[in-house]
């Protein structure tokens, strides 16, 4: 069996190579996977602008299309209790749980964007869904202009 010579120079250069590997395939992974999402999107987008008028068709007959009315979104009402060691993300879980926002990602995200995750306070607050993420945001954190 033949002896290889491991020098400091055959670990660099060994190094190298891994790391200019992995440049390559990173490169080709993630350059790919960007491209795949724009090109579903295109045929989506064509699809979607022929389909409605066969919808309406479909869904609508001739003798109902003028007496329809838009349905209104209900309004749904709570009193949002926040207890001593409860976080905003919870406090946010009960509010999409009761309908109120559609989800707590927004909430948790504008309180955040604001630097508001701290100035949420215990208390009991009367919220409603219709009511925006900021409106609930500045309720919860007393930030309310007067």
């Amino acid at each position: 069996m033949r002896k290889i010579a491991i020098s400091k120079n055959t670990i660099r250069g060994f190094a190298a190579g891994v790391l200019v590997a992995t440049g390559v395939l990173s490169l080709t992974y993630y350059g790919t996977a960007s491209n795949a999402p724009e090109a579903k999107a295109d045929s989506t987008s064509e699809q979607t602008a022929s389909a409605p008028t066969a919808i309406k068709k479909i869904d609508m007959p001739e003798t109902q299309a003028g007496t329809s009315a838009p349905m209104a979104k209900p309004t749904y009402n709570m009193t949002l209790v926040i207890g001593k060691g409860m976080s905003p993300e919870d406090a946010a879980a009960k509010l999409e749980e009761n309908k109120i926002i559609e989800n707590k990602k927004y909430l948790v995200k504008y309180l955040n964007d604001m630097s508001w995750m701290g100035s949420v306070r215990s208390g009991s607050y009367e919220v409603n869904s219709d009511m925006t993420i900021k409106e609930i945001a500045a309720l919860l954190a007393h930030k309310n202009k007067k």
